[in-house]
């Protein structure tokens, strides 16, 4: 054990700094800013934050509306938090977006980030999120890709409802942007890493500073590794639920040619290893075939015959052009993304090798998006795009191998090869018309026009004899979608604004690539129609918003297991509505109070043709059809709410900062028929962090789900086993530290 701390401490010494302790500076910022080709205040300035002054609490700005606005004048409810908060509430990577945006759960199914946001999303890691990730502009559509930490960030902002006028084609439940630093012309430099009682050793190294005239650049480079696993495997004496490795590095380079011109490069590379997956059965039910297995004493132990692992790597490069055209700004953001995925765990439950899960999944993606904005003076001020996307996703194989006492064969495989290619255009227009002082009207429209075309093949046979491929299966779908915005925005006065809104947005249809022979899925859409009142009072010493929101949801994509084989289909249709409420509130000038909470109803109105899994005294399910009319959405909680408390007090020369950060979610069903429930549960979280004086040092103590909840992240019923994954880490404590220079 000291010979694993000393690896640790080694760790944090060479790579130095945990992301979670990084500070905010300035991004890009964003279309139709001013006549100064976006040199002015954007997500993240320390201009921006909700830092005390003496006026109260500091405007934040956003770019939910592709230019950089003050959040209280934008008629869309938002949670926007910049990176010193993030790190004062303890969340360090995007698996606990919930701890600070009430209404958005995350779950994580092999290692793939899968936010809900007001009970829409996916749990299905082989498509593209309704709820869209964009990391400084660019989309990210993999969701292996968006479990990340949080590090070298300026903000995170997550825009609630359907974004499809703006971010386009799977932006059904909202946005999550994430804007990371700019680097500035002064030299900059910080370092630091943290341990935890998991011997969980993080570190990471960030530079920034000027090269040239108009020239500046940033390194920012993160590393963990994790010693001690969650729990054990009964079977080969190994950890379960350990990260092996996580790295990550990104470049950016920042070129100002002249003063109306601004081009920003940014390169990224991640390489993750998690071992150690692990499933159990469900409380109360059994396996429908023997095997080695028995009691657990955590959540997070089993019996495996394989130590489960998944690695997630690739690299990103965007380049960004901001130009001013006359009075006009025009933006440009191109990407390329390479990933690639592979996974091999333990399927059956027990010591015996009786049914394996392996795969690779190579994908890549070109993006490229246009822009031309008005200046955000005048009675007017709009903006007009493109968009292309283009991705290339395949099964490289997919294998699910059987044998007894799964299969009364002697060894069964199932192995899917397949290829989808996704090609989409859209042109996208939205203005604001403010006829008279104080009152706007917002309308916008985007059409989308894609296309995917799969092939893929599935064989089935027995290992070691000659076996016959499956027929080919190649099929071609096209979608012609229009998106449409429509908001009315009243101020009634510099401190409140109100206003109504209506919103479309639409996630694209397409292929079961693990399950080649099974029929596409076609898109979803949803209306929405909100309500919302926006208020600065007490002298900006109260910040309160609030938003009321009905969806019309139909064609709804769901993620179900059918003979072993996770697919995806259509239910019919649901109603969701709810309330919004965010409130920040400066109590003196050391102690701020921050917190929201989310009421939700989200139930399907009709959905024939339901899975409906009922437990079997032999073990397993047995796995029937109904209409599942009335049941809640998956990963919908009826309440969820969180409070956080922010003090700050010189001692001795020195500086403490003292966070407390509360987090209650309600319960949730993990699939349509309504039987396996997360219960309720609070994660409580609290730092103390002593800077000395100079501001150049400073030390943390943290804990985190100090309850120490357990949280199921994926599941699935089928007739032999009904299994779950509790994938959110148990109470961790540990120590930070971080140098500046």
């Amino acid at each position: 054990m000291l010979n694993r701390f000393g690896a640790g401490a080694s760790v944090i010494c060479l790579v130095l700094a945990t992301p979670v302790w990084s500070q905010a500076s300035p991004p890009p910022a964003a279309t139709g800013t001013s006549d100064k080709a976006r040199d002015t205040t954007a997500p993240g300035d320390s201009a921006s934050q909700t830092a005390v002054d003496q006026g109260g609490l500091q405007d934040i700005i956003v770019t939910a509306q592709k230019r950089s606005e003050n959040l209280q004048r934008v008629p869309i409810s938002i949670t926007a938090v910049d990176g010193a908060a993030l790190t004062d509430k303890s969340v360090g990577s995007t698996a606990e977006i919930g701890t600070v945006a009430a209404g958005v759960n995350v779950r994580i199914n092999n290692t793939s980030f899968l936010p809900y946001i007001r009970g829409i999303g996916t749990n299905s890691s082989n498509t593209e999120s309704p709820a869209s990730l964009y990391v400084d502009g660019v989309y990210i559509p993999y969701s292996r890709a968006g479990l990340r930490d949080l590090n070298d960030i300026a903000q995170l902002a997550v825009l609630k409802g359907p974004q499809g006028t703006l971010f386009g084609r799977n932006s059904t439940a909202g946005v999550i942007q994430i804007t990371t630093r700019d680097p500035s012309q002064e030299l900059h430099a910080e370092t630091g890493g943290s341990i935890d009682n998991y011997e969980t050793a993080r570190g990471d190294i960030y530079v920034a500073g000027g090269l040239a005239d108009g020239l500046a650049a940033s390194f920012s480079g993160q590393y963990g590794k994790q010693f001690i696993g969650w729990g054990k495997d009964y079977t080969t004496g190994n950890y379960t639920h350990r990260l092996d490795r996580d790295v990550s590095l990104r470049g950016k380079v920042v070129f100002k040619p002249g003063p109306d011109t601004k081009i920003t490069l940014i390169g990224e590379y991640y390489d993750q290893n998690y071992v150690g997956i692990a499933k159990i059965p469900y409380a109360g039910t059994t396996l429908a075939y023997r095997g080695v297995s028995g009691p657990v004493q955590t959540e997070y132990d089993h019996y495996g015959d394989t130590d489960g692992f998944l690695r997630n790597k690739g690299y990103l490069a965007s380049a960004t052009i901001d130009q001013q055209i006359g009075r006009y700004d025009f933006r440009s953001i191109t990407s390329y993304q390479n990933s690639y995925s592979t996974l091999l765990f333990d399927n059956d439950l027990t010591a015996a090798p009786a049914f394996t899960v392996s795969g690779n999944q190579p994908n890549r993606a070109v993006t490229q998006e246009l822009q031309l904005a008005s200046p955000t003076a005048g009675v007017f001020k709009w903006v007009v795009g493109g968009y292309y996307f283009s991705n290339h996703e395949r099964s490289d194989p997919s294998v699910l191998t059987m044998r007894p006492p799964v299969t009364p064969l002697p060894a069964l495989f199932i192995r899917r090869d397949g290829q989808q290619s996704t090609e989409s255009l859209a042109g996208f227009a939205e203005g604001t018309l403010t006829p008279v002082e104080g009152t706007s009207l917002t309308l916008g429209a985007r059409y989308t026009w894609e296309r995917r075309d799969f092939v893929g093949v599935q064989t089935t046979g027995v290992i070691f004899f000659p076996n016959v491929p499956g027929p080919l299966v190649a099929q071609t779908q096209t979608v012609r979608k229009p998106s449409f915005r429509v908001a009315l925005d009243h101020e009634f006065g510099s401190a409140i604004l109100g206003y109504l809104s209506f919103n479309t947005g639409f996630k694209s249809g397409g292929y079961n690539l693990l399950a080649p022979t099974s029929a596409p899925y076609l898109p979803e859409s949803l209306r929405a129609y909100e309500a919302g009142l926006k208020t600065q009072l007490f002298d900006r010493r109260l910040r309160l918003n609030g938003a009321f929101f009905y969806y019309d949801y139909s064609n709804i994509q769901v993620s179900q297991v059918v003979n072993n084989i996770s697919t995806v289909s259509n239910a019919a249709k649901a109603e969701t509505y709810g309330l919004d409420v965010d409130l920040q509130a400066l109590i003196t000038h050391d102690l701020q109070i921050s917190g929201a909470l989310a009421v939700l109803h989200a139930q399907y109105t009709d959905y024939p043709g339901a899975q409906l899994a009922t437990p079997k005294a032999t073990g397993g399910a047995t796995i029937t059809s109904f209409n599942a009319a009335g049941n809640r959405l998956p990963s919908s909680q009826k309440f969820s709410a969180n409070l956080a408390l922010d003090y700050d007090r010189p001692v001795a020369g020195a500086t403490m900062h003292f966070n407390v950060t509360g987090a209650y979610q309600g319960d949730y069903f993990l699939e349509p028929d309504n039987y396996i429930r997360q219960p309720s549960y609070v994660n409580l979280s609290t730092s103390l962090k002593v800077t000395l004086p100079g501001d150049h040092f400073s030390v943390t103590l943290f804990g985190k789900n100090l309850f120490d909840a357990r949280v199921i992240t994926a599941a699935s019923a089928t007739a032999t086993v009904v299994s779950v994954v509790y994938d959110v880490a148990p109470r961790t404590y540990g120590a930070a530290f971080r140098y500046k220079f």
